[in-house]
């Protein structure tokens, strides 16, 4: 039966980690009282089981644990975040009130403050010259150029969410669409794959290498912010930090998504800003296929966007750093 399938694994936690874990509480608990500790600082507690026990042990000791925004969240339900992070600390640093909101419906009692993003402070000033852009990849300047960023799960199927999304189907999205970009001969694509595809682990990138198409490139090593200012058009799958990043210009975005848990009034702001679709493939597809036959897919909107200011950057004045410093010192100190 399923317990007896478990046990070996409970005996091995209890046997091993278990007592790993009441030692290296021990230590921690006496090189924050040795060090005279004043807080822990931490961006991803989910990474690192060692981080969480150190946070854990600190938090246990009224030590603020302070933790500040990574990725991408606040518009979809990630249970992560639970589990691995808000119960191991007092305070969060996050990019915008949306993320509060959030934070706060899961654990109210953590002190959580807005700050923005360093990493969305995006200058536009100190990207690649367009032209150096066009002339690297071999681009025709009157042909639009759509960015296609796609992050394929590679074993980890934890991103792919929990509705039964998995790594078969998740290419089954990447290949319609790319067929579906293919088939209008006016534009241009650039395929921002992830930096650890390679030809064994990803299909997507077989398909690529395989049938050559003189007007697709793919390139995993580029960051996403360098094609901000050449891509005319953006399709994105995977809707996490890239969706913020896009936000950040007025340039269309088509997004394709069915493993998020989307929290409902995230995704209505999102709905009147860009074409979201979080079940139906084909007309997704049949839309971005439509607005590029008619020019639709490169007109870019008219207003600032909502939902980066509410999950993103609500300040834009370049000055993140700046606060996040005056937060911690007033945590630490105050």
């Amino acid at each position: 039966n399923w317990f007896e399938k478990i046990c070996p694994y409970i005996y091995k936690f209890i046997n091993n980690e278990l007592y790993e874990y009441i030692e290296l509480s021990r230590v921690i608990d006496k090189k924050l009282k040795e060090e005279k500790i004043k807080a822990v600082l931490a961006t991803n507690l989910g990474a690192d089981d060692y981080a969480r026990c150190i946070a854990y042990r600190a938090f246990k000791n009224d030590i603020p644990v302070i933790l500040h925004h990574h990725g991408a969240f606040g518009f979809h339900h990630e249970l992560s975040y639970f589990y691995q992070e808000i119960r191991y600390c007092s305070h969060y640093l996050v990019y915008g009130q949306g993320c509060k909101e959030y934070i706060k419906k899961l654990n109210n009692n953590i002190d959580v403050r807005v700050v923005g993003s360093p990493g969305l402070e995006i200058d536009r000033q100190s990207m690649p010259d367009k032209n150096k852009l066009y002339s690297y990849y071999k681009l025709d300047i009157n042909k639009p150029i759509v960015v296609y960023t796609t992050v394929p799960p590679l074993g980890k199927n934890r991103i792919l969410g929990m509705n039964g999304e998995n790594e078969f189907r998740h290419y089954e999205i990447q290949n319609k669409i790319v067929d579906t970009l293919m088939l209008s001969k006016n534009n241009q694509i650039i395929i921002k794959g992830h930096i650890s595809e390679t030809l064994e682990n990803s299909p997507l990138l077989r398909k690529i290498h395989d049938m050559n198409y003189p007007n697709l490139i793919y390139d995993k090593d580029i960051p996403f912010k360098d094609l901000l200012n050449i891509a005319d058009c953006f399709i994105m799958d995977m809707p996490s930090t890239t969706l913020l990043e896009a936000l950040s210009t007025r340039k269309p975005i088509y997004s394709f998504n069915r493993c998020y848990e989307w929290e409902d009034e995230a995704l209505g702001i999102l709905k009147n800003e860009i074409v979201i679709e979080t079940s139906d493939l084909d007309s997704f597809c049949e839309r971005i296929f439509n607005d590029m036959e008619t020019g639709i897919a490169y007109k870019e909107r008219t207003m600032d966007s909502v939902f980066f200011e509410k999950y993103g950057d609500p300040y834009k004045d370049g000055n993140s750093n700046i606060r996040i410093k005056k937060e911690i010192m007033d945590i630490v100190y105050n």
